[in-house]
């Protein structure tokens, strides 16, 4: 953990136990994230902040990857990746 400016940092391993996933999970839905972005599709995850080049969440962050997450199930980023991107639009 750290504090900087009066935000705190927590790394990749705090914020795995405080949203009780591992680290290989954090880091393979960061991944997924990275590519849902890559594909043009919005991100799931907030985008982690370097600190001496290491990975680290803020509180908010941390707030959110426990709200929104915990919800989601072995598989589910990866059906998000797969899925077709579509447009709602009506014909006139």
């Amino acid at each position: 953990m750290k504090n900087i400016d009066g935000v705190i940092y927590y790394t990749l391993r705090e914020t795995g136990f405080f949203i009780n996933k591992s680290t290989e999970t954090l880091r393979n839905w960061l991944k997924i994230n990275e590519e849902l972005l890559n594909k043009g599709k919005p991100a799931i995850l907030p985008k982690p902040t370097m600190i001496k080049n290491i990975m680290h969440f803020s509180q908010s962050d941390l707030r959110y990857l426990r709200e929104k997450m915990r919800h989601f199930h072995r598989g589910d980023f990866k059906q998000m990746l797969e899925k077709p991107i579509t447009c709602d639009t009506e014909n006139n």
